[in-house]
Formats: structure tokens, sequence, C-alpha cells
């Protein structure tokens, strides 16, 4: 069982921190996901309070359009969405902006 675990992180108060939760779309893989978000990131002047992460999703492609649908729309990606989200306000993050 995968988990999110930060070591040795402490939540600033004076600095609230917020997540920037980039979710690749249909027929974009983790990896070409990555790079448009990366170079979204390397383009754009967000302040340093702002923490860029990435959930990755069986999206699939053209010929498999309704198996990644399905995919996608399962049990197990909404509960590890949900997971994921769930441990990034463990840490202490309150404000999300989701792309």
């Amino acid at each position: 069982e995968k988990k999110l675990v930060v070591h040795n992180w402490r939540w600033n108060a004076a600095m609230p921190y917020e997540v920037m939760l980039f979710l690749p779309g249909f027929n974009n893989s983790c990896r070409t996901g990555t790079a448009m978000f990366s170079q979204f990131l390397a383009l754009g002047d967000f302040p340093p309070q702002l923490k860029p992460f990435i959930f990755s999703w069986p999206s699939g492609q053209i010929a498999t359009y309704y198996k990644a649908r399905d995919s996608a729309e399962s049990v197990a990606v909404a509960q590890s969405f949900t997971e994921f989200v769930s441990m990034l306000i463990h840490v202490g993050f309150r404000r999300f902006h989701i792309l």
C-alpha cells in the first residue's frame, strides 16, 4: 500500500501554503502531463507559497477512450484521489487550486 509520507516537515502558519493540483486530461500520460505542468510552472510567475502537485489517472488514448473513461470513473481512482487530498489536508494544506 502506497502512502504519501513527508518527513521532518512542519507547518508554518505565517506562510499558509496552497496546493496547485494538476490533473492531466484524457490522452495524456503521466509523463506528458508532468512535462506540460512543468512548462506551465516555468513560464508562470507563481508565488512561493503555491506548491505544485500532480494526480495522474489512467487516461488512455483515442483507441481506448471507453476503457479510460471507465477507469477514471472507478471506485479505486476516486478512493486514491480522496486519500491523496486527505493526506495533503492532514499535513496542513487548506487551499487548493485544481487544474
